[in-house]
């Protein structure tokens, strides 16, 4: 049985699958390792991972992202305060001071919670590994950050009971950091009788910045200590930048972006790919967006060093969360052997100066920046595992246990309404599917009566046929276009019977008759060959008789001109 790590990120999730060979990330539906961490809910169905993340700035009232640091807090946390204006959707309070995820879902007002999101997420990341691996029940490890709270990892317990996934573990994600560097650098590391060697890793993520100091031995890791800093990362980044546009947009064309929601958003996806084109250019970067806010364009420019000077604030914390690991752990700059960077938002060209500054080394990249969490948690899972053997590895980490049991939340609720909901989802999905074969034979049955199966039918019928199939086409986008499974099915059926079956009939009974047109001009030719063959042996017997018959006629005509040779020599004898 694959064993499966899952990195749950703020922005995307990652899969990794150890096999044999080694250890893969899996693609989604839309051939990406990245499934960004969405879920959108809609008036028949809800929709999870990238195609929920292309409904963010059409359907954000119902929209959810930015959920990872909500699971397990209350409402009237300050982080939950922080991140609550980064959620699209209405976040609300409930009695009980927890958080409520207020949305459209099939025509009436639901509030979910972020254990319920998150599950649906989980049911995504669940899905795209068994369509990769083809069975399901498939064992796993989830990651979290290692600062996260008890009530926190219970609460991402509940959310793994909910979706169905059969969760062996949570691992810190440093922790899962430190497993992927000690496999992969197993040989390099020292023995386990010898000095460990000590690796500072630090992970700048989209929502949170975290560093860690790990001494490592071969096949033993262990975390000396770990810091962070949840204001600070991608997500900071892109809030940063758009601020400045909102302020710049105000003066210039007189648009409060902010209190249009869906253009806020759309300004924020603007600003990240903004800020990705400054970390690969040092030249000014423009910003346009076409029909902003009442139908006007807008437009910027941006330059890396203001964008670093503009920044500095954020760099800063980056600088004191680094200094707080050191302070914290008690180990000197001069012993760290290695520096690694892990995180998408690592690519930040400023972000490596100042890692590069701090411990006066170079930071390294041995590790995928996206994927060695998943990677880490997928090792892990084959650890712990007793369907998959490895090699011993001693994991010593920083953060208790947490007793992993289902936390006393009322989970059997929400079991049923995700059952209730994925049999919804798989019913659309095959009714879209069913909708779109019929639209498909349509299309596809137009062309060829026209095309490869013209010979078949009359142009009376052809007329007659694709009367049919526009009529079909017609109702599709207008009466069908809201129709059962079973409707389009039937219509389906309808149409092959009437158009495709004749049709089919005669193409069989030409391609009979073509057969055994080929029968009997094989029999024929077999024939032709089995006659020319007994001629050429007969040929060749009347030849081997008549050459047997000379041959017996040399002979007796050679005996008698002996015996003839033989006579004159006597008779010369006796006259001597």
């Amino acid at each position: 049985m694959p064993v499966v790590g899952y990195d749950f990120g703020n922005l995307n999730g990652y899969i990794a699958v150890a096999r044999q060979g080694g250890i893969d990330v899996l693609t989604n539906d839309y051939s990406l390792h990245a499934t960004p961490s969405c879920v959108s809910f809609g008036r028949n169905i809800r929709t999870m991972g990238m195609g929920a993340r292309q409904q963010v700035n059409t359907n954000f009232k119902n929209t959810v992202i930015n959920f990872k640091h909500l699971l397990g807090r209350k409402f009237s946390d300050p982080i939950t305060q922080l991140y609550k204006k980064f959620v699209p959707c209405e976040v609300v309070q409930l009695p009980d001071d927890g958080i409520g995820l207020k949305v459209e879902y099939l025509g009436e007002t639901k509030i979910f919670t972020p254990e319920q999101v998150t599950a649906a997420f989980l049911v995504k990341l669940k899905q795209i590994t068994e369509n990769n691996l083809g069975q399901p029940d498939n064992e796993c490890v989830v990651s979290v950050p290692y600062f996260f709270s008890d009530d926190q990892r219970r609460a991402l317990l509940a959310a793994g009971k909910i979706a169905g996934i059969n969760l062996l573990k949570i691992v810190n994600e440093n922790t899962a950091i430190g497993i992927a560097y000690g496999f992969y650098k197993g040989a390099q590391l020292p023995a386990e009788k010898d000095a460990p060697k000590l690796v500072a890793f630090v992970d700048v993520g989209h929502s949170c910045v975290q560093a860690s100091i790990m001494a490592f031995n071969d096949h033993k890791v262990e975390v000396i200590g770990a810091a962070h800093d949840l204001t600070v990362g991608g997500l900071f980044f892109d809030d940063l930048i758009r601020e400045h546009f909102h302020k710049e947009f105000q003066t210039k064309f007189k648009i409060d972006a902010q209190k249009k929601p869906r253009a806020w958003l759309r300004l924020l996806d603007e600003c990240e790919k903004l800020k990705k084109q400054m970390s690969a250019n040092q030249t000014e970067i423009p910003l346009a967006i076409e029909c902003f806010v009442d139908d006007k364009d807008v437009a910027g420019k941006m330059k890396r060093a203001f964008f670093e000077e503009l920044a500095e604030p954020l760099f800063q914390k980056v600088r004191d969360m680094l200094q707080s690991l050191m302070d914290s752990s008690g180990v000197k700059k001069e012993d760290i052997a290695d520096v690694e960077l892990i995180g998408g938002s690592s690519r930040v060209p400023f972000i490596r100066q100042i890692v590069a500054n701090f411990f006066n080394k170079e930071p390294k990249t041995t590790m995928n920046l996206d994927d060695a969490v998943a990677r880490g948690a997928c090792m892990q899972c084959a650890i712990i595992s007793p369907s998959f053997q490895v090699k011993e590895f001693h994991i010593k980490d920083s953060q208790d246990p947490v007793v992993e049991q289902v936390p006393p939340i009322n989970v059997d609720e929400f079991i049923a309404q995700e059952k209730e909901m994925q049999a919804r989802d798989l019913d659309h999905k095959m009714t879209a599917d069913a909708k779109n074969a019929l639209e498909e034979y349509c299309y596809g049955m137009r062309d060829k009566l026209t095309g490869d199966l013209a010979e078949f039918v009359t142009g009376e019928e052809v007329i007659q046929f694709q009367s049919l199939l526009e009529k079909m086409e017609q109702w599709l986008y207008e009466d069908g276009e809201d129709a059962t499974r079973q409707e389009y099915e039937d219509k389906l059926n309808d149409l092959v019977g009437t158009i495709e079956a004749p049709i089919r009939k005669r193409q069989k009974e030409l391609e009979e008759k073509q057969r055994k047109k080929r029968e009997a001009e094989f029999l024929k030719e077999a024939e032709a060959k089995k006659r020319q063959r007994e001629a050429e042996e007969a040929a060749k017997a009347a030849a081997a008789k008549e050459a047997a018959v000379d041959g017996a006629a040399e002979e007796t005509a050679e005996k008698m001109e002996t015996g003839e040779e033989a006579v004159v020599e006597e008779n010369k004898a006796e006259q001597k």
